[in-house]
């Protein structure tokens, strides 16, 4: 029994002396898996920054596609004021002195769709011109929280109404609509451009 005690013992002294060699194999299996790690890590980290980069420009990319499907709206509906609707109250233009007033639900230029009425048309563009004014007659047109200009040119390219300036030169047109109508027996353009408000 002593001498298996002793057999015992001797083994487990030898297992835990380190064996020639087998110290550097660990060192050098410990660096391996440090070295492994740090590689690891870096692509790990590397495939978190390629895909933020991916998802940041695409997030981009559908931003300035809803802005630019918001500013072709924006458009259309502006060009459809000008050339379509007659405004609400149709005698807006002879009573209005003020585009803001509650009374006043919609600014539009046509006597009826497709032909501009003189009088509404140079009401509108009064209002348009004036700055106080402006806000609330773009919004009324329909250009929403967009800022635009409309053009009324003859069949030569000659300007007969301009509503607003054009854009600075920081700002860039986003959307643009364009329709022929009648004003005055005469065949016109009407050309609405819609770009970003300077106070976005």
């Amino acid at each position: 029994m002593c001498s298996n005690n002793r057999i015992v013992k001797n083994r487990l002294a030898r297992a835990a002396l380190p064996l020639p060699g087998r110290t550097r194999k660990n060192a050098f299996r410990g660096q391996i898996y440090v070295i492994d790690f740090i590689l690891s890590f870096s692509i790990f980290m590397l495939l978190i920054v390629v895909s933020y980069a991916s998802w940041s420009s695409g997030v981009g990319r559908a931003g300035d596609d809803l802005e630019a499907r918001g500013a072709y709206a924006a458009a259309s509906s502006a060009l459809s004021s000008v050339i379509d609707y007659g405004g609400f109250p149709s005698g807006w233009a002879i009573n209005a002195t003020d585009p803001s007033a509650a009374w006043l639900k919609g600014i539009g230029c046509a006597s009826r769709p497709g032909v501009l009425d003189p009088i509404r048309l140079s009401a509108a563009n009064a209002f348009f011109n004036t700055t106080s004014y402006k806000n609330a007659t773009k919004a009324k047109l329909g250009f929403g929280r967009f800022d635009g200009d409309i053009h009324v040119q003859s069949q030569s390219g000659a300007y007969l109404n301009i509503f607003g300036a054009a854009p600075d030169s920081n700002q860039t047109v986003l959307a643009s609509a364009s329709r022929m109508a009648l004003l005055d027996g005469q065949t016109v353009w009407v050309r609405v451009r819609v770009w970003r408000a300077s106070y976005q």
